[in-house]
């Protein structure tokens, strides 16, 4: 099934190697991507202060419950780090994945999500508490001294959680719960890899560019179905494998190199062996997936499973653009900045569709994005079917509409955004819009009798993929087309096109749009502008049709 990776060479960095990995990492100094020793602290201090938190939690429900010490239990949680910031490659405001880990008496359903829940809320320094049940691996988000944490909880089948206990024993897995299972997935795949990779300093800032790079690019997203950073994390620690010795320039171009020319569907990327320990929980098997990155430990799951047809190609391209820019570099005719110039997405489409969710009140429509968000690729895969479409690309990131004004009546931009009748700020409708680009195929279209209908996969998709347990009436979904503007045709929009483009500074110019990293805090404009819908206004799905565009309508 999968073979131990071969040494391709363990020749040591040449002078050349050395000087081209001291001008990658001065860029990456010089684009602030590495953490200041005060910022540095601060995450220490939060961790502290969520490890005794959790411990506290332990403590009086293990007391209530008759767990106490006279009794021989040791009532305890505890907390374990796991993504960018345990694999050491975090940068500054980047959030942290936590994980507590409870004793068998400790349940998630009230004691973590309610008794926990209420502590958090109540504790100094601890904000923007918010309660996630329904996600693949349930989670706490919150805010402690300002640093974002996403909490999920595994509970093991133990009554003690002592400090010397190890979670990466493979026994104790026996008898979880899926979702505990999920939980311990992420601790323990980062774990492996850091054991795995034969240079950790030389792994780390590899990896530090290949993610910059990835984010730049928007091939960053695994509920989009681009990779997530654990599939990139992997991939680069294949690369170290194969060159043990190797700088971190080189392995960075190396990556590319392997990576553009991969048989992405027939030939899996694993860092060892996949194992079954016959526990009870399925482990990876080839199925013919798009994309197999596999994950190091048990039960081996396949990283990549969300990956389609159309984000498949879109990575493949920036792969091989990035091996062509990286021979550049070497050849001294290209910089790192090259490598990572922003990806130019409303420019590189003409035609978009829409897709807007809109709920009331912030924790409403936290809950509405969160669910469908990691929906979205399946309306990619559906529309990807349709005869005419080559392939649809979706931006990995929302834009967060303004909350509606008495003026918003005014302005000539189609929006989904209305008021609600009442002046509750939690009932206050909030929208966010996801674009996808779609690529055309004008002679697949005249074969289809120059009609483009995107009806059938829409409904489809809004019927199958948008059935959330508790959706109220106010949860809705909005789609539109809309065309970007082409200077010197009727199409031209009267904002300017390069408005809509993300900016990657910090703080964006006002006026213009930028993805949304979280829950929709800050107004940035009424809609996304230089792009032109080409219906009169936004579809509410299963009420009127959305498809049905003429030839003359994609030219």
């Amino acid at each position: 099934m999968s073979q131990r990776v071969t040494i391709i060479s363990d020749k040591p960095p040449t002078p050349l190697d050395l000087e081209c990995t001291g001008k990658m990492v001065q860029f990456m100094q010089d684009q602030k991507l590495f953490e200041s020793m005060e910022g540095s602290q601060l995450r220490e201090q939060a961790l502290a202060q969520l490890s005794d938190i959790v411990r506290a939690w332990a403590k009086k429900v293990g007391t209530e419950k008759g767990y106490t010490e006279d009794k021989g239990y040791e009532a305890n949680a505890r907390i374990f780090t796991f993504g960018s910031y345990r694999l050491g490659v975090h940068g500054p405001g980047g959030d942290i994945d936590t994980l507590c880990v409870g004793p068998n008496y400790l349940d998630r359903d009230t004691d973590f999500f309610v008794t926990l829940l209420e502590m958090l809320e109540e504790a100094p320094g601890v904000t923007e508490v918010q309660a996630v049940p329904e996600a693949y691996v349930p989670i706490i988000s919150l805010h402690i001294l300002g640093i974002d944490m996403d909490l999920s909880y595994a509970q093991l089948q133990v009554s003690n959680i002592s400090d010397e206990l190890d979670i990466f024993d493979d026994n104790l897995l026996r008898q979880l719960d899926e979702k505990s299972v999920r939980a311990l997935g992420g601790v323990r795949i980062v774990n492996s890899i850091l054991h795995l990779v034969p240079d950790m300093d030389t792994f780390r800032t590899s990896l530090r560019m290949i993610k910059f790079w990835s984010k730049r690019r928007a091939v960053q997203s695994n509920k989009l179905g681009f990779l997530g950073g654990i599939s990139w994390a992997l991939l680069t620690a294949r690369i170290c494998q194969h060159y043990p010795k190797a700088a971190p320039s080189f392995v960075v171009w190396r990556f590319f190199k392997m990576w553009s020319i991969w048989d992405w569907v027939s030939s899996p990327v694993t860092l060892c062996p996949v194992i079954d320990i016959h526990l009870g929980y399925d482990v990876w098997i080839p199925q013919g997936e798009m994309m197999s990155i596999i994950t190091p430990n048990y039960p081996s799951i396949n990283s990549t499973y969300n990956v389609s047809h159309s984000t498949l190609e879109i990575i493949k391209s920036e792969l091989q653009r990035g091996l062509e820019i990286c021979e550049a570099i070497e050849r001294k005719e290209k910089t790192w900045a090259d490598l990572v110039e922003p990806v130019d997405f409303f420019g590189n489409y003409v035609h978009f569709l829409e897709v807007s969710f809109s709920a009331c009140g912030e924790v409403e429509h936290r809950k509405w994005i969160g669910f469908s968000e990691s929906r979205l690729r399946f309306l990619v895969m559906n529309l990807e079917r349709r005869p005419g479409i080559q392939y649809v690309h979706p931006w990995p990131k929302g834009f967060d509409h303004p909350p509606p004004t008495a003026s918003a009546g005014a302005s000539t931009t189609t929006t989904t955004t209305t008021p609600v009748a009442t002046s509750s700020p939690s009932a206050t409708k909030m929208t966010t819009s996801y674009y996808l680009g779609l690529r055309i195929s004008a002679e697949a279209l005249q074969v289809a009798g120059g009609v483009l209908d995107i009806q059938p996969a829409v409904d489809d998709w809004s019927l199958k993929r948008l059935a959330l347990m508790g959706r109220t009436p106010t949860m809705t979904v909005d789609c539109q087309i809309c065309r970007r503007g082409i200077p010197g045709s009727d199409a031209d929009p009267t904002t300017s096109l390069t408005a809509l483009r993300p900016c990657p500074a910090t703080q964006p110019p006002p006026g213009q749009l930028v993805p949304s990293l979280g829950p929709p805090t800050t107004a940035l404009g009424p809609a996304a502008p230089g792009l032109r819908p080409l219906v009169p206004r936004p579809i509410r799905l299963g009420h009127a049709a959305l498809g049905q565009f003429l030839l003359a309508h994609l030219s």
